[in-house]
Parts: C-alpha cells; sequence; structure tokens
C-alpha cells in the first residue's frame, strides 16, 4: 500500500519528467501541409551539415496533406525534393518551429511557406513577384518543350526580360533590408551570377546583423573571391583530365573557339539539350570552333553515338577540380573561350552559340 509520502515523491517525479519532456521539445520543428500534383506518395526532406546528410522520406496521404516532425540545433536550410527531384523548393527550420507549406509544385517557385520569420519573409518576397514567377515557370516549360531552335531562342529571349525584372526586385528586397537572412537567400537565388562581382561584394558588405552572421554568407564571400578568376574576360583557368589513353588539357585547344560543357550524364536538362548541341556543333565544327564536353556525374563512359566531339568523364562530382576552378553551381553550364584563352561568355546556351561566333569572327575581319 502506497502512503501519502509515497505519493507525493511519485508526483513530484512525474512533474519533473513532465517539464523535462518539453524542454527536450524545444528542438523539435514540425512542418506540415498540402501540395498538389504530385506524381508520388512522398517527397524528401534533405538537410546538410558539415559532417552529414540527413534524408527524410515524407508520406503523403491521397489528398496531399502530410506533417512531420524532426529536430534540428540551429536554423537550418532544408531542400524538399519533388517527383525523383524533377521539382525541388527550400525550407528553413529551427528549434520549436511549427512550419506550414501549400501549393502546387508545378509551380514550385511559388510554394508558400509559412512559420519562422525567414520563411515568412521569402513567401512574402515571393507573393509580392508572383506574377513573374509564375511566368517564368511557364517559359521553362515551353523551353523544356520547344519544338525547334528558333523557338527555343524565343521563349529564351522572354526568359531572360522576366529573369532581368526579378533580380531588380531581389536587389531592391535587399538594399531595403539588409539585416534580413531572407536577403542572403535571394542574392544566392537571384543574383550571385547576374550581377557583376564588385556589386556583389558591395551587397554583401552592406549586409548587418543576422544576415552577417549567417553562415551562406561567409561561402557567398568566398565564392565571390574564387569567381574572381573564372569571370568573363579572365584566361580560362587550365585543368587536366584523363580517361584511359585519352588525356584531356585545355592548352591543346587552343586557336580555336571552345565550347566547353559541364553536363551529369542522368540529367534529364541535359538529355532534352543534347540535339540543340548538335545542331550547334554541325554549324560550327568547319568553323574554327571545337565542343569539350565535362561529364561530372555518370555511370559509364559509353558516350552515343550522335556526339561527335569530344567528351571527358570525371569521376569526382562536384568535388572535380575543373567544376571548381570554373565555379560551376548548375548543370548542364556553357562557357565559351576564345582562340587565344580569354573566356568570353558564362551560361551560353547552345542555340545562341552560332550567332554569337560568327558576330565574333565579323568583328575580327
Amino acid at each position: 500500500m502506497l502512503n501519502l509520502k509515497n505519493i507525493g515523491v511519485i508526483l513530484l517525479a512525474s512533474i519533473f519528467l513532465l517539464f523535462s519532456c518539453k524542454e527536450e521539445d524545444k528542438s523539435t520543428f514540425k512542418i506540415e501541409g498540402k501540395l498538389s500534383n504530385l506524381n508520388a506518395p512522398y517527397f524528401f526532406l534533405v538537410m546538410e551539415s558539415p559532417d552529414s546528410l540527413i534524408v527524410d522520406t515524407i508520406r503523403i496521404d491521397e489528398h496531399g496533406v502530410f506533417s512531420h516532425e524532426g529536430k534540428v540545433d540551429t536554423l537550418t536550410i532544408a531542400s524538399l525534393y519533388f517527383d525523383k527531384k524533377a521539382w525541388s523548393t527550400s525550407v528553413f527550420l529551427d528549434k520549436g518551429w511549427d512550419v506550414n507549406i501549400d501549393g502546387n509544385i508545378n509551380y514550385s517557385d511559388l510554394i508558400t511557406v509559412n512559420g519562422g520569420n525567414v520563411n515568412d519573409d521569402l513567401t512574402a518576397f515571393k507573393k509580392e513577384n508572383e506574377q513573374l514567377l509564375k511566368i517564368r515557370t511557364e517559359l521553362l516549360l515551353k523551353i523544356k518543350d520547344a519544338a525547334n531552335v528558333d523557338m527555343f531562342q524565343n521563349y529564351n529571349a522572354e526568359l531572360k526580360n522576366i529573369e532581368f525584372d526579378l533580380i531588380n526586385k531581389a536587389k531592391s528586397y535587399v538594399e531595403k533590408n539588409p539585416d534580413k537572412v531572407a536577403s542572403v537567400i535571394l542574392i544566392q537565388d537571384f543574383l550571385k551570377s547576374n550581377i557583376s562581382l564588385s556589386d556583389l561584394d558591395k551587397l554583401l558588405g552592406s549586409l548587418e546583423g543576422a544576415a552577417v552572421d549567417f553562415p551562406l554568407t561567409q561561402d557567398l564571400k568566398k565564392q565571390n573571391t574564387r569567381t574572381r578568376l573564372s569571370q568573363v574576360g579572365a584566361i580560362a583557368p587550365d585543368f587536366t583530365l584523363k580517361n584511359g589513353e585519352k588525356e584531356f588539357d585545355l592548352r591543346k585547344y587552343k586557336g580555336k573557339y571552345i565550347y566547353l560543357t559541364f553536363v551529369a550524364q542522368d540529367g534529364e536538362v541535359y538529355k532534352e539539350r543534347i540535339p540543340y548541341m548538335i545542331d550547334a556543333y554541325k554549324k560550327l565544327k568547319n568553323k574554327d570552333t571545337e565542343f569539350i564536353s565535362i561529364v561530372i556525374d555518370y555511370k559509364d563512359e559509353n558516350t552515343p553515338d550522335s556526339i561527335k566531339w569530344p567528351v571527358f568523364y570525371d569521376n569526382k562530382g562536384w568535388a572535380s577540380q575543373a567544376v571548381n576552378l570554373y565555379n560551376i553551381s548548375e548543370l548542364p553550364y556553357g562557357i565559351l573561350i576564345s582562340p587565344k584563352g580569354w573566356i568570353l561568355e558564362r551560361g551560353i546556351l547552345a542555340p545562341e552559340l552560332s550567332e554569337k561566333i560568327q558576330d565574333l569572327q565579323k568583328d575580327k575581319k
């Protein structure tokens, strides 16, 4: 039989345990919401830290509703991947945050993420620029399905105009909100590859408070320093690759225009763009132009018969020397190098190449 003293001890212990559990719960986050147009009953949540990669599979019911809980030690960027990584969006997680996600994954740029100041700020930016973001997504889909080079170029020209507007919107936001972590994310997503290095230096230098202390800010500063070595106007960094008996040395190709592309063998975008690259190659192969592709993510070294230019395989992936030297952050990615070894243009697409080189050759005459 329990006496009153024992009951009192048990009650105190229970209260202590209850409060201890609540204290531990402060390190948890919760995300829930509803997504439409998913082709799979799940998506992946990926969180990366300096020493680990956490991948959680989040199940979705037949109505697109989901709920998930986890733990983080500090403010963390997580990536959500949908439909075999065909679409993605980012979400910020921190201790005690309840995050709600809602939207159509066909318009992943417009998915709203609420809960936590960074998510709220980024969602507010999305809502202010909803029409531009929607048009951009639609143009990207049209480019993907373009039936010929002319349609591709027309859609791409429209896309550049939309992206120009978004770049200015993002820049204005950063200038008005130098203390917000959201500003750092907008620099990463819209500005780092689309404004001059001096302008990027100024923006990064203007950040204050939480934005300065956010780890991505230091990464962007280091990346900006590295970018100077491979910016337009710089001498193309030399590197070597060897696949069996075949060796690549950039210096061997001097005297010709070089269209250097970095690609992933399994990349859907690369597969879709191969016909345009083949078309550009046929137009330029006898006009002092060399095509070279570096595959950084591959299953085998069997190059399709339709590809007649040199292809080199680098098994180091994103740790590749060439990727770091040329500051590559997306795939596929094209760089045009002059016969004298200067970088003429970054991010150039194959359908733009013929006209660009023709203009350069005319200027030389």
